[in-house]
Order: structure tokens, then C-alpha cells, then sequence
């Protein structure tokens, strides 16, 4: 009869004694065990050997491109220090150490030290990008979502991110969201000036009514141009929203903070990590500041003369306000009051333009001195 795998071994011993006893043929006995005879022969060569009657291991002795253990050791202490890191970062980040394996090899070593969620995994989907061409073209800032504190405070993260590099221009734990200015005024002291400041269109960043706030003006005081994203459209501040979405990962995400300066200090050393030595899978696995460099229009601490065109007509801003225009009071802004405001002819002598220093700050219907706009552009 054929061998049973749980009585195996005591077959093959059985099968060794009948035809060294002499009792059968080995033919015989092949027939009898259900065996071919190159099987039969193999068992009674085994024994001859001393080897016994145990299968041998069938792996091989040695594994083509088996992975390092030695890599496989870092791969697994660098995730468990950064556990949102996937592959690529990974694999960037070791490369200097290591001839890195393939990335399918560091997922395969993710996996099998149960260090990849799978649902986590399908949720980390592509960002679609939109880019400027340079540094400074552009920073994005927002507040990250507030969260409460075990002093019974709270913290509301508040970041400045670069366009073109991803680089942190700034992040600070902040006890409310009222004013930004002093977060703005020193990272225009140590980076320089963008050309444009991206926000969405909380009021501490656009006034109410569609007015203006003093931050704004100040941003135009200093030839730095502030957009607002569309309301109800996060997708337009997609970086600095992927940006707050690494740092629930990588940092806030099952956490609690006694109070701000302990926020205080692990953003910071985050942001360090994240401008030095997290790898940017869009920026070529190149880090932030690898990318990134300072603006080459610097900060002056007082507000440069603007020279207006002389020809050009200027009405004053009333304390409540309203711009004098023609025989009209309009509601402009009560950012601007006390100042006066160049208005001159549109290019098609349709509208009337109101400008501040070299913006045009809003848009006026002669015919019914009505406000059209109060959209900020800049014209040189």
C-alpha cells in the first residue's frame, strides 16, 4: 500500500529491514509499498549514508538576491521612527547608507514585519499637482485644524508652505486665529518676500464683506500680492492641505499635548525633519530644502514711498470707509480710511479702476457708482 505521511519515516524503516533481511526482492517490495524503485533505492542508499529517514530541507543553500539582513534592519527601525513613510521615502532616505533594493522589496519588507495597514494604504491617493515655475512665486498658508490640550486650552497650528519647493516657511502652535502678522513678519525677515500670498478666505485673512484686512494691506505695502482661493474649494490650497495631512500622520495623529510649548517643540523638530530629511516623492526624492532658496527681494522694516502717476485723479477714504467718488459715497474698506486712492479710467472707459500703490484694489460702475469688485491685482 502507498506510505501514509503521518507514518512515513516508520514505512521507510520497515521497507530498509525487508530487503536487508532478504525477505523479498527490492522489486517486490517497491510493488508491495506502492514505490517506484528509484525511491526504493534512494531510502536504502539513505541509510547506508547514516542519514536516516527524515525528508531534507529543500531550500535552497543559497538565496539570488536574498535582501541584506543588514538593510532589512534599517529599512524596519527607520519606518518604525517615521511609520507614514512609505516605500519611496524610505528607500530614498537609506540610499546614502545602502544599495537599495527594489521598491517592491521594501514593501515585501514592510509587509511581512507587519508594519503595512492596508486599509491605511488605500486611502493614500495622489494629489494632483499645480506648480510654479520658482521658488518664492507663491507661498500657501493656512491654519491646520484646531485640537484641544490637557490644560483645557487649545492649539491651532498655523503654516506657511512654498509652492515650488514644498519647503516650511513656518509653523507655530498658536493659541488662537486672530492675527498671523508677527508669523508672516518673521518669515519675511528670514526668507524675503514671495510675490504672492495664497489663503483661503477665513476672516482673519480677508476682511468681512469681501473688505479688506489690515494684513492685506500690509501684504501690498510691502509689493506682496494676496489671493484667496475659491470658498469651499480646499483643492486649491492642495499643497499646504497635503502638507497638514503628513503632519496628522507623522505627528498629532493618537497624541496628547500637555499644553503649547510642548506642541511648540515637536513641530519644530518635525519641520526639521520635514524641510532635512524626509525625501518629497514630487520633488524627485529630493528633500524641501534641497529645493528651496530664499528670496532674493528682502524685507525693509519701513514701508517704501510709492510714486502714482501724476495725471492720475485720487479720492480720500473716509473714517467709516466710503471713497468719495463723483458725487457718490461707495463702501470700500475701513483698512484704507484717511487714505487717498488713485481711480482712473479702465482700459475700455467702461469702468473706473481704484488703485493702491501699484494695485488695483477694486472696480466702479459710473453709471450707477456701484462697487463691481474689490479683487486685488496687480498691475506692474
Amino acid at each position: 500500500m502507498p506510505w501514509e505521511i503521518a507514518k512515513v519515516e516508520n514505512k521507510r524503516a520497515q521497507f530498509v529491514k525487508s530487503v536487508l533481511d532478504g525477505t523479498a526482492t527490492v522489486t517486490a517490495l517497491c510493488r508491495e509499498y506502492g514505490i517506484s524503485r528509484k525511491i526504493g533505492y534512494k531510502w536504502l542508499n539513505r541509510f547506508a549514508a547514516g542519514d536516516g529517514f527524515v525528508d531534507l530541507s529543500r531550500a535552497p543553500l543559497h538565496v539570488a538576491n536574498k535582501t541584506d539582513p543588514g538593510i532589512e534592519a534599517a529599512v524596519v527601525a527607520l519606518r518604525e521612527r517615521h511609520p507614514a513613510w512609505g516605500p519611496k521615502k524610505l528607500a530614498k532616505r537609506l540610499s546614502s547608507d545602502f544599495e537599495m533594493p527594489s521598491l517592491k522589496t521594501v514593501g515585501r519588507i514592510l509587509s511581512r514585519n507587519g508594519l503595512i495597514d492596508s486599509a491605511e494604504s488605500q486611502k493614500r491617493k495622489a494629489f494632483q499637482r499645480f506648480e510654479r515655475p520658482n521658488c518664492n512665486d507663491l507661498w500657501q498658508a493656512d491654519f491646520k485644524g484646531d485640537f484641544g490640550l490637557e490644560n483645557g486650552s487649545r492649539c491651532f497650528p498655523f503654516d506657511i508652505l512654498d509652492d515650488r519647493s514644498r519647503f516650511n516657511i513656518s509653523l507655530e502652535a498658536r493659541p488662537d486665529f486672530l492675527n498671523v502678522k508677527d508669523c508672516f513678519l518673521s518669515a519675511f525677515r528670514a526668507y524675503g518676500l514671495p510675490k504672492q500670498i495664497l489663503t483661503d478666505n477665513a476672516w482673519c485673512f480677508r476682511g468681512l464683506h469681501n473688505g479688506y484686512t489690515t494684513l492685506e494691506r500690509w501684504f501690498i505695502d510691502h509689493d506682496v500680492h494676496p489671493i484667496h482661493g475659491r470658498p469651499y474649494h480646499p483643492q486649491t490650497q492642495g499643497k499646504i492641505e497635503r502638507f497638514h495631512l503628513s503632519m496628522k500622520r507623522e505627528v498629532l495623529s493618537g497624541r496628547r499635548f500637555a499644553d503649547l510649548n510642548e506642541v511648540a517643540i515637536v513641530l519644530k523638530d518635525w519641520r526639521n525633519c520635514y524641510n532635512n530629511e524626509r525625501p518629497h516623492e514630487a520633488l524627485g526624492g529630493k528633500t524641501p530644502s534641497e529645493v528651496y532658496s530664499p528670496s532674493v527681494r528682502e524685507y525693509s522694516e519701513t514701508v517704501k514711498p510709492f510714486d502714482y502717476d501724476s495725471s492720475m485723479r485720487f479720492c480720500k477714504v473716509n473714517n467709516w470707509g466710503y471713497l468719495r467718488f463723483m458725487s457718490f459715497n461707495i463702501y470700500l474698506s475701513e483698512t484704507f480710511k484717511d487714505t487717498r486712492l488713485g481711480v482712473r479710467e479702465s482700459k475700455d472707459g467702461s469702468t473706473f479702476d481704484v488703485i493702491y500703490r501699484n494695485y488695483r484694489i477694486a472696480e466702479i460702475n459710473p453709471e450707477t457708482a456701484t462697487l463691481l469688485n474689490r479683487t486685488v491685482f496687480r498691475l506692474s
